[in-house]
């Protein structure tokens, strides 16, 4: 029996993991998408009644055809050849669907081997994550992000501080936020993708933060760079000190590592401007290598530095500055 529903979205075969939350359970989901990582769905043909594809199943001797077909009225039929229970949706079903909104994003025309990247944590964070507000309501603040596994019973969380709709000034405390040079993850796309669906979202785009904030910024010439984003209404006493350390870009330009602390700790009362959790480590590790060249020893900053590759692992930072979040746990990245 076909499970029929009315399409989430304008396009009516485009499901993301938040649509697919509300049609297939955990169960499902978490089998589809190890299918559709396998590249079990072989074949996946599209019209406007309908979408077709074939997958390739180890419990079935031969292809397990899936069909998703538009009705006159604009409701969805959804069927499997292995028979799901009534009213169910299977896993064949719902790697199709992955396949079909993977397919529609990679028709984009990309032009830089970072666009291919960051397009690819675009679709994995769609597809792969859930994602809740845990402060800051409706778009600024911190976020939980939940990836979601066929490898595994235990899911992983992660921490994402949302700064920003419109430039790459967020942050993520996962290893590939920071690894992977792109200023992003599917962390923080899967945030902004959830946000994008907020009613009032071209109003939210358009707004900015509440106060000015310094990050790394990786879409810059010589990446990585401090970047000071300004606000628009800013005190006279902390727009004379900002002069002092940030170019007219924004850009840091005292001395590294030096400068950049003696500036976190004069900023550290202030509640107008906010210095992120990024900021601070990439200044701990130029401290650090300069401190080994010079044949220093190392600063106790709290806790010990993760060994590099460790999946969740936080690096310490000094008690400098006030955090995005409003709030401070010392020794962990993006709280």
């Amino acid at each position: 029996m076909a499970h029929v529903l009315t399409p989430p979205n304008p396009d009516p075969f485009l499901f993301d993991q938040e649509d697919l939350q509300g049609l297939a359970d955990d169960r499902a989901i978490a089998q589809g998408l190890r299918f559709f990582r396998d590249n079990r769905v072989v074949e996946i043909d599209q019209s406007q009644e309908g979408l077709w594809a074939l997958l390739e199943d180890d419990d079935h001797e031969l292809p397990v055809r899936v069909r998703v077909e538009l009705d006159d009225g604009g409701r969805l039929a959804l069927a499997c050849d292995c028979s799901p229970a009534a009213g169910a949706v299977c896993h064949h079903l719902v790697a199709a669907l992955l396949a079909y909104a993977d397919q529609r994003a990679s028709s984009d025309q990309l032009i830089s081997a970072a666009d291919t990247a960051i397009q690819d944590r675009i679709r994995r964070g769609r597809a792969e994550v859930r994602v809740e507000p845990t402060s800051g309501e409706p778009w600024l603040g911190v976020w939980r992000a939940t990836s979601v596994s066929a490898f595994t019973h235990f899911p992983r969380h992660y921490e994402v501080v949302i700064r920003s709709l419109r430039r790459r000034a967020n942050f993520c405390n996962c290893p590939d936020f920071a690894t992977n040079q792109l200023g992003t993850c599917k962390h923080i796309e899967a945030v902004l993708h959830r946000i994008s669906k907020h009613p009032d979202y071209d109003q939210l785009r358009s707004q900015a933060a509440p106060f000015s904030y310094v990050y790394l910024a990786w879409d810059v010439e010589e990446a990585p760079r401090l970047r000071l984003v300004r606000h628009a209404a800013l005190d006279q006493e902390l727009a004379g000190l900002l002069d002092g350390y940030f170019d007219p870009a924004g850009l840091f330009s005292g001395r590294l590592p030096e400068d950049f602390f003696r500036f976190a700790e004069t900023v550290a009362e202030r509640s107008d401007i906010h210095v992120g959790e990024d900021a601070h480590a990439r200044q701990l590790a130029a401290d650090a290598a300069h401190r080994l060249r010079a044949g220093d020893p190392l600063p106790d900053h709290g806790q010990p530095w993760p060994a590099p590759g460790r999946e969740g692992a936080a690096l310490s930072v000094p008690d400098r500055g006030r955090r995005l979040s409003g709030r401070h746990r010392p020794g962990a990245v993006g709280r």
